[in-house]
């Protein structure tokens, strides 16, 4: 499949940030599933972007911008053409050994009443591929979309909802409980333009390597995900990270669209309205 993707993350400041520094891991990674034809990530600023990889292998672009900045606006958008991979993930620099994904998290620890349930969701698998597929199923009939949790995989099983960054921590938490290595994938998922970026898991399953589980939608990563980073959980691969000197409030406004085809640049963003959301804590 052929995609087109824009994505804009803009940072609004009141009163303005003497300065910033950040990293973006806004570049999708080329593997089996995914070749970039083109892509570019922009800043507008006047500062350079610094490219580099993490410690896991994702490609991050790192920026020091100087004030006084009101507003600072990261922009992603290129063509990837994907491929429907059965959701293995193959041709990808793997740093680290698989029995890292074993280790838990503040994000992805699984409380006694998730680790009950993971087990009851595999109890019948006559293999360990059956098991992640048990698990996906089990927790899309058992979680609701809805708003971010706010916190760990924990509390989104308590409140039975949660974002696609929550089912992927719970997915994640759950497949370690049962002895599976996994991982979170951040990235865009085609049948949900206009939010922000997708999350789902990736599970190590012996004989078959790593395979992409996104339990938001029940089904295998597919020709419609593009992937960005992985990391242990979501705060390895946020797409933009940021810190500043002498800042007030601040909001996080995210643009996305992901298409078949070319998309022209987002309209620039209403004055007023951008104004309003500064004055509120992000």
């Amino acid at each position: 499949m052929r995609l087109f993707v824009r994505h804009e993350i803009a940072l609004l400041l009141a009163p303005p940030a003497k300065s910033a520094i950040g990293v973006a891991r806004l570049q999708p990674r080329a593997c089996d599933s995914q070749q970039v034809a083109r892509w570019s990530v922009d800043l507008d600023h006047d500062c350079a972007l610094s490219a580099r990889a993490d410690a896991y292998g994702n490609a991050c672009q790192a920026f020091h911008a100087e004030g006084p900045l009101e507003r600072l606006t990261i922009t992603a958008s290129g063509e990837v053409s994907t491929f429907d991979t059965a959701g293995l993930v193959r041709g990808t620099n793997e740093p680290f050994p698989t029995e890292l994904f074993l280790r838990e998290t503040a994000l992805t620890t699984a409380d006694a009443a998730l680790r009950s349930f993971a087990a009851r969701a595999t109890a019948s698998a006559r293999s360990l591929l059956d098991k992640p597929h048990m698990l996906m199923r089990a927790l899309s009939a058992t979680v609701a979309p809805g708003p971010a949790s706010g916190g760990g995989a924990g509390r989104a099983f308590a409140a039975r909802a949660g974002d696609a960054r929550d089912v992927a921590h719970l997915m994640i938490a759950g497949a370690r409980s049962v002895g599976l290595p996994a991982r979170i994938a951040a990235g865009y998922l085609i049948e949900a333009p206009g939010r922000d970026t997708h999350a789902w898991a990736e599970i190590f399953v012996e004989g078959h390597g790593w395979i992409g589980f996104d339990a938001t939608i029940c089904l295998y990563m597919h020709e419609g995900h593009v992937a960005l980073a992985r990391g242990l959980d979501f705060s390895d691969v946020d797409p933009l990270r940021t810190a500043f000197h002498g800042r007030g409030a601040f909001r996080r406004v995210t643009r996305l669209a992901v298409s078949r085809e070319e998309i022209a640049a987002f309209a620039p963003a209403d004055a007023a309205a951008a104004q309003a959301a500064a004055q509120s804590q992000s």
